[in-house]
């Protein structure tokens, strides 16, 4: 299955064979090995001679294969895992913002939470569950932060550990939540109608379920009954607006909103529904036990042409939200397209009396006080999806006046462009609304408005964000905005106000990106730390002037101390120059900008070197030219050197900042530059282009040593690498005593010559002369079978030997098995095979191992781990991701990076940089992800590592400034109120504002019984006193006319009818506060005895079977019903007997049926 990847090359002239031009030079040697080998790989496919060559040379490869060792690497020194995350999850779906600690949250369908603070402040939460969410809310302040998913668990996660605090699984679908700010307590509606408490007990760290609940046959009696399949579902949950401790409004599936008092755990007030449902509840009211004032009342107001029941068909709610400051007006947002304003019953002000009170409002009412139609004319429209209202700070005194922004989507034509439109509502209800459209970046996800630090609901918000999809978000200026809609036609307001500000990542436009691991104490990581030192991100403006509003999170300082070693990013970006980042410790920071002073090049950068040593750095881009820089802590005129074929040339200086200085420019290549190389003692620069032509320059002298091509090769240049290599005085080169790359002086009686490998995108290998670009050895090596390459790393490997035994007839003897051996060679890595190639004194030599992959490889690495083992990462095009040893090639980890991440990436669309086991890949410019395949490697992803994200202080002082704020005594009512004012809110209820201390009390107890839906109306259901309670048994109509009983008087001395009427029980729990009455009872006032078993006349038996006397009383009569009674029970009793044995048959096939159903039924036609 493998063969030989390198053939012989023909023989070329050991110099000056190939076009180009370069100085005096020597040449390091010359001629190659004819060694081949055999390869095999247990379990990954068959073996074949590597070479096609004679028997002679074929055994001469199995004995050189057998030679090669296990490599130092083992599995348990490998864990790859993610480290670091930057910027926006690609499936970023909903957005969540935390005005006190001024933090904005991000959650994705895969899973993934991402936390903004400050420019540079960034944590990535990585839930368990890897659910989508559904609903993401902050808590307590940003102290803890409520995730629910889309299989219905409620996750609630510590910013102050950055960890899990509680989760809990959900019985039901959840279809909406609200936390109450500044407490420990949640609302979860479902799609049972059922709203419940949640508390977190942040002592063990428990979600516990409160027995208080507000079941929907208590909100909407009349439309549903306990225990019915038919209750709608929960849409929308609203704490009132200065009332968040005692009063909420819940919003129905069926379109109907409901102001619910927690403390007198009754309805307030019923908005919105059809006509025909605002009667049955009606009259459920009008029946109920509720105490009316003598000032409440009951019918609709207002003006009823604003809404008309269509087709008498249910109106289904998609969004809600407060449309004021003051908890009145609340905005839903209807499946038609329409969106509609409600008023809604709030408690009194603080002057005593309020218009808007219960007393002065209707209890149930289907006239809105404001109808909003985007789509005028149009019958088919968007569903209402979002839903989002700021204050303008302008008008709105008055209660009663409508004020601020109404942010819409959704309520557009269906064939138009969606768009996200804001609506100014001051004005009268009879004036036509100011709209603006905000153009959309992508496909619209979720938009939250974002407040200004220490601002109110009566203060203008900063902007609102709005997010697309794959993953962008953009700023609308909130003062933009408003200056629209009041500025007057003739004033003209600046169209680039209201232009979208893009949260751009820093890596957005980065094309190429390259790792460098540098030490501390180099002059590398000297120079840029001292000129970064102190250096902030710069806070966004928006187009008004306002200041950019997430500013939370602080930075963490105390994992950079001790450090030895810095890892550097550069990224080269689309539009020219790169940016150097410190990527240690995540989130990276910006430590410098580097661009040409000469020529203020806009081409993209596609290439990429820099040197620790002595801080050189150079890029070239995809016009040809190519920069290199000095590192320089002074400010000072620099003169720029331009190189070229012919001669150089030395510009005008130029002033340069402290930094990177640029001091040369290369114009020699014509083409895209595709590799850039420098030497480790920075004694040679080489570059490599797109058609194949490679410069070798001297960085002290600013000087041009070589420039040529291949004779014969036009093929792009992939990769280029030094080496500094030891020659013997008679220009031998002795494999053994290769110099180290790192060691310092080359050792005596050798001399040091600088060697390059080059490879091009067919995987043809040559070394050439890094003094002169002469050939070492026969010149370039061709594979077999050509392939595109991907890498070229030198390692200087360590292997455990084989034992080899003696042949028969000869004293066997046996090396020790771990013996280590050290061996300079390449790793040469290519989309269809991988190889590692030894080195010799006449250049390429012989392969040792290679393996035939089995699937395209996309990139490929090498890394060093601390006791000098070597490895190889692979990525494939498909996801996978493999680890290898070298120099065996074996494989030690393979995986996917669905499972190394949490979430998907595409590897072809990544830019892949790597340096000593950290590989940093950037996907589509949205995310920069870091990754470390070593277990000894710090794991900067611990909560120590990064930033904290919740402030201890600020959360202080907005629980301090609530509980103040709740604890203030309630004004009395003003003199001028008069004394019919003041007897007036004497009989009112008193509405004061609970403090949140009340709720402990008040959520542990359970006013209603939660429903229990049975499988079907004929089961037999029992209260906890074990009575029957429903028998759905029919009404028994019994004449005593024809049974010949004689009508008596009555106790109170009024006749009698001549029928008895006996009605079923339909009453499933005893009203509340009412007594249950036993069996024995029921039975004595129902039929006149006990029930007991007791000896009966004759009279009664005849009476049994008919042969009843002309004169009978009715407690006869009525003991021969109580028995008709009981047969007819013991019918029924079977009946649903056999009932319950058919539902058990089919219920495994309706839970099935339920769970699918539950499934869509919630989905929309627009959401899929």
């Amino acid at each position: 299955m493998f063969s030989r990847l390198f053939s012989k090359a023909s023989h070329l002239p050991k110099r000056g064979a190939h076009h180009g031009h370069h100085h005096d030079a020597a040449v390091a040697g010359s001629g190659g090995g004819d060694g081949a080998v055999t390869v095999e790989e247990p379990g990954r496919g068959d073996s074949t001679p590597a070479a096609r060559g004679s028997p002679g040379a074929q055994d001469k490869d199995r004995e050189n294969q057998a030679l090669v060792g296990e490599g130092g690497l083992k599995s348990e020194q490998l864990h790859p895992r993610v480290v670091g995350h930057e910027g926006i999850p690609a499936t970023a779906s909903i957005l969540a913002f935390e005005a006190t600690q001024s933090v904005l949250a991000v959650a994705s369908l895969d899973g993934r939470i991402k936390l903004f603070g400050a420019p540079g402040i960034e944590v990535l939460l990585q839930s368990p569950l890897r659910a989508p969410c559904k609903y993401l809310e902050f808590m307590n302040y940003g102290r803890q932060l409520v995730n629910v998913t889309t299989q219905n668990d409620i996750e609630v996660w510590n910013l102050g550990k950055l960890e899990v605090a509680s989760s809990v699984k959900w019985e039901h679908d959840i279809t909406a939540i609200a936390v109450l700010q500044g407490t420990n307590y949640m609302y979860v509606g479902d799609d049972v109608g059922t709203v419940s408490v949640l508390q977190l007990d942040e002592s063990s760290n428990e979600l516990i379920k409160l027995p208080y609940c507000i079941p929907a046959y208590v909100t909407l009696g009349g439309l549903v009954k306990s225990g019915s399949h038919c209750a709608p579902s929960v849409v929308g949950i609203l704490p009132q607006l200065n009332a968040a401790f005692s009063r909420l409004v819940i919003a129905y599936g069926n379109g109907l909103l409901v102001l619910w008092d927690l403390n007198e755990t009754k309805v307030l007030a019923i908005r919105g529904g059809i006509e025909s449902q605002r009667k049955r509840l009606a009259g459920h009211e009008q029946n109920s036990d509720r105490r009316r004032t003598s000032t409440e009342k009951s019918g609709d107001s207002g003006s009823k042409s604003e809404v008309e029941d269509e087709d008498d068909e249910e109106r289904e709610i998609c969004s809600i939200c407060w449309a004021c400051q003051n908890g009145s007006v609340v905005a839903a947002g209807y499946v038609d397209g329409d969106v509609l304003l409600w008023t809604i019953p709030s408690p009194a002000n603080e002057g005593g009396s309020s218009d808007l009170t219960e007393s002065n409002l209707p209890f149930i009412s289907g006239a809105p006080l404001r109808k909003i139609d985007l789509a005028p004319g149009k019958s088919m429209k968007m569903p209402v999806i979002l839903l989002k209202w700021c204050a303008s700070g302008k008008g709105g005194k008055d209660p009663k006046d409508l004020t601020g922004q109404l942010f819409v989507y959704g309520g557009s034509d269906l064939n138009a462009t969606p768009a996200l439109t804001a609506l100014s509502l001051h004005g009268e209800v009879s004036e036509k609304l100011k709209q603006l459209e905000l153009p959309l970046q992508g496909p619209f996800a979720d938009a939250v408005t974002l407040s200004r630090p220490g601002g109110t609901l009566s203060t203008r918000v900063a902007g609102i964000l709005v997010l697309t999809s794959p993953g962008l978000l953009h700023m609308y200026d909130g003062a933009g905005i408003v200056a629209r809609f009041f500025s007057s036609p003739e004033e003209s307001v600046n169209q680039a106000f209201l232009q979208t500000l893009p949260w751009e990542t820093p890596f957005k436009d980065a094309v190429v990106s390259q790792l460098f691991m540098v030490s501390t104490d180099s002059l590398t990581a000297k120079v840029l730390l001292q000129l970064s030192s102190g250096n902030k991100y710069p806070l966004p403006t928006l187009g008004f002037g306002t200041k950019w509003p997430i500013t939370g999170g602080i930075e963490n300082t105390s994992s950079n101390a001790n450090m030895k070693q810095r890892l550097l990013l550069v990224t080269g970006r689309n539009r020219g120059g790169i940016q150097v980042w410190d990527a240690f410790t995540p989130p990276m920071k910006l430590l410098c900008i580097v661009n040409s002073q000469t020529t203020k090049s806009l081409s993209p950068v596609s290439a990429i070197a820099l040197c620790e040593r002595s801080g050189l750095l150079a890029y070239g881009d995809q016009e040809g030219k190519v920069f290199i820089f000095k590192l320089s802590t002074e400010a000072q005129e620099v003169p720029c050197k331009i190189i070229s074929d012919t001669s150089g040339c030395i510009g005008e200086p130029v002033n340069c900042a402290a930094g990177y200085q640029c001091i040369a420019e290369l114009r020699t290549h014509q083409a895209a530059i595709t590799s850039i190389t420098i030497s480790s003692d920075s004694g040679r620069l080489a570059v490599g282009d797109k058609n194949g032509m490679i410069s070798i320059l001297d960085p002290a002298n600013l000087s041009l040593l070589f420039s040529g091509c291949w004779p014969g090769y036009s093929s792009c240049i992939a990769r280029l690498r030094f080496s500094t290599t030891l020659v013997q005085e008679e220009n031998a080169v002795d494999s053994s005593a290769s110099a180290d790359p790192n060691s310092g002086e080359p050792k005596s009686s050798a001399n040091a010559i600088t060697v390059l490998y080059a490879v091009n995108e067919e995987a043809t290998v040559a070394v050439m002369n890094g003094s002169n670009g002469d050939f070492i050895g026969p010149g370039p090596k061709q594979p077999v079978t050509p392939s595109q390459a991907l890498c070229l790393d030198l390692v200087d490997v360590s292997t455990t030997a084989p034992s080899v035994e003696g042949t028969a007839g000869q004293e066997s003897s046996t090396q020790s098995s771990d013996a280590h051996h050290r061996s300079s060679c390449i790793f040469l890595g290519t989309r269809d095979w991988i190889q590692i190639v030894s080195i010799s004194s006449q250049g390429i030599g012989n392969s040792v191992r290679e393996v035939k992959l089995e699937r395209p490889c996309c990139w490929a690495s090498t890394f060093e781990t601390s006791n000098h083992a070597f490895g190889a990462v692979l990525v494939y095009q498909s996801g996978h991701l493999e680890i290898r040893s070298l120099p065996d090639l074996r494989i030690l980890v393979e995986t996917t990076f669905a499972q190394c991440l949490g979430w998907e990436i595409e590897p072809s669309h990544a830019i892949f940089s790597s340096a000593n086991a950290r590989i940093t890949a950037i996907n589509e410019g949205r995310e920069l992800v870091h990754l470390s395949v070593l277990a000894e490697d710090t794991d900067l992803s611990m909560p120590d590592s990064l930033p904290r994200i919740f402030d201890k202080d600020l959360g202080a002082a907005a629980a301090a400034a609530m509980k103040y704020t709740t604890s203030l005594p309630r004004k009395k009512p003003a003199a001028s109120q008069g004394l019919l004012g003041v007897i007036k809110s004497t009989l009112e209820p008193e509405n004061a504002v609970h403090p949140a201390d009340q709720l402990s009390k008040l959520f542990s107890s359970q006013p209603f019984t939660a429903p229990v839906n049975q499988p079907s109306d004929l089961s037999v259901k029992t209260d906890s006193l074990g009575i029957d309670v429903d028998l759905e048994i029919d009404d028994i109509l019994i004449d005593l006319g024809e049974m010949g009983v004689s009508s008596s008087p009555s106790a109170s001395g009024e006749p009698s009818t001549n029928k008895i009427v006996l009605h079923r029980v339909t009453e499933t729990t005893p009203p509340k506060g009412k007594e249950v009455m036993s069996e024995e009872t029921t039975r004595s006032q129902l039929f006149g005895d006990d029930g007991k078993p007791r000896q009966r006349t004759t009279d009664e038996i005849k009476a049994r079977y008919g042969y009843a006397p002309k004169a009978v009383d009715a407690t006869n009569a009525a003991a021969m019903a109580r028995d008709k009674l009981m047969e007819r029970g013991e019918k029924l009793q079977s009946l649903n007997d056999k009932t319950e044995e058919m539902t058990l048959g089919a219920e495994n096939f309706a839970s099935l049926a339920e769970q699918l159903a539950k499934k869509y039924e919630k989905r929309k036609w627009w959401e899929f």
